[in-house]
């Protein structure tokens, strides 16, 4: 009869069912380390950073100076290949970093061109004229 198992047949079928709710266990739960991992990542950005001192003086976005800045390194994804053109690469990782952060990024630049670039991508612009001063040392 077509649709009946033997006895070995459904010994066969519940190793194989086994192995599939297993494998399907395991992809689950590493399914549910990549959400808190992402989820965690997403609280990091969400929250302020760490603040460091850059600076005597860090002009703002609305003209007036900051004292005070929040830095963090990103790395780049793995397989990263980089833009040919140096302007275009910064312009391009500010992007990523602002669509990693979910608030808007600002870049500071002496250079006319990369500010160009930068504005025309759509990022927020501080285009600086004259030294910011030498950093401060920052204590461990």
């Amino acid at each position: 009869m077509a649709g009946t198992l033997t006895g070995i047949e459904i010994g066969v079928q519940r190793v194989v069912n086994g192995l599939v709710s297993l494998e399907l266990d395991e992809r689950v739960a590493a399914f549910d380390a990549a959400v808190d991992a992402l989820n965690g990542q997403i609280q990091r950005w969400s929250e302020y950073g760490a603040r460091l001192r850059a600076g005597d003086v860090v002009p703002g976005s609305d003209g007036r100076t900051r004292s005070d800045i929040n830095i963090e390194v990103v790395f780049d994804p793995s397989r990263h290949a980089r833009l040919p053109i140096s302007d275009d690469e910064i312009v391009d990782r500010a992007l990523a970093i602002q669509a990693l952060a979910d608030r808007k990024v600002t870049l500071l630049t002496y250079d006319t061109g990369q500010a160009t670039r930068a504005r025309s991508a759509g990022l927020q612009v501080v285009k600086l004229r004259k030294p910011i001063g030498e950093p401060r040392r920052i204590r461990p």
